[in-house]
């Protein structure tokens, strides 16, 4: 990426962001930052030291903030469209609308776009701090004008997001931190990201060791809410059952006492003298088996 050519106007963010659109569509230009003259293009600081204290590019709270020393608008200049050729340019013009007409939370820290986002002889502008269109001068029909409030100068998760509805990407992918320009503020992101390592990190923690009943619901990037542990559940009832048998008084065994009692039981003396006879008579040989074996050992001697 080539140079920020005046970085005592232009802030980093901003840079990173002219540079940005144009590789996303090789052979676009840089139409320019910025310009002595009123406007977004302007510093605040060169607009007040002029005498224009009641600018619309430094009304806002939002515009007051911020670096005062820097440009805070992009013109993307689409050589085609200059030769009448507006696909290209309508491409992301329609892309604009469409966040726009959405209220689009990706169009967080930006003032307006002016562009040609249809085929009619007009080109759009759409202004995102009140919510209002309106038609800017002719010469939005080849280039867009993109003008971010002051505040946000150095915001690169504002930059993101309008790279984001440029390429075309879903809110979406958005939200769920797949954008090639990185997602959602990526503070938050991570800081949800730690919150959600740091759940899963308590329940195991927790689980197995303090075994608490109720461990935090780990699939809530807040941390927020309480899930049934069933392992400590059942793992705690196993060492009180476990504990209640060694409470138990010992049982001490009379052998001979026991022998007795048996011997008196006619019905188990019955049955086990009639296992004892099956199993008996089963090993005792048969006659034929008796002779075949003797005459097996006397046709050796």
């Amino acid at each position: 990426m080539a140079n920020n050519p005046d970085p005592a106007r232009i802030t980093s963010a901003l840079w990173y962001f002219v540079q940005s659109c144009l590789a996303m569509q090789p052979g676009t230009q840089y139409g320019g930052t910025f310009t002595d003259k009123p406007g977004y293009h302007n510093t605040r600081d060169n607009l007040f030291r002029q005498g224009r204290t009641n600018d619309y590019s430094v009304r806002l709270d939002a515009d007051r903030a911020g670096p005062g020393d820097k440009t805070a608008a992009f013109d993307w200049t689409f050589p085609d469209a200059q030769r009448g050729q507006y696909g290209t340019i309508i491409r992301y013009g329609e892309r604009v609308r469409k966040a726009f007409r959405e209220r689009d939370p990706r169009l967080r820290g930006w003032r307006e776009v002016l562009i040609q986002a249809d085929a009619d002889g007009n080109a759009e502008g759409y202004d995102f701090s009140n919510w209002a269109e309106r038609t800017p001068d002719s010469t939005h029909l080849w280039h867009g004008h993109f003008s971010v409030l002051r505040r946000y100068l150095n915001d690169m998760s504002v930059m993101n997001g309008m790279l984001s509805i440029l390429f075309g990407e879903s809110l979406d992918t958005w939200r769920a931190g797949l954008s090639r320009y990185g997602g959602p503020n990526m503070a938050e992101l991570t800081d949800a990201l730690a919150r959600q390592i740091h759940n899963a990190d308590t329940y195991l923690w927790r689980g197995l060791t303090q075994l608490d009943d109720k461990v935090p619901d780990i699939r809530s990037a807040t941390g927020a809410g309480t899930v049934d542990n069933r392992f400590a559940q059942q793992f705690k009832q196993l060492v009180r059952d476990v504990a209640e048998l060694k409470a138990r008084p010992q049982v001490s065994v009379d052998a001979k006492a026991v022998a007795a009692e048996l011997v008196r039981n006619v019905e188990f003396v019955n049955t086990l003298s009639a296992a004892l006879t099956a199993a008996v008579v089963a090993h005792i040989p048969t006659t034929q088996d008796v002779a075949t074996e003797l005459g097996r050992r006397l046709s050796r001697s």
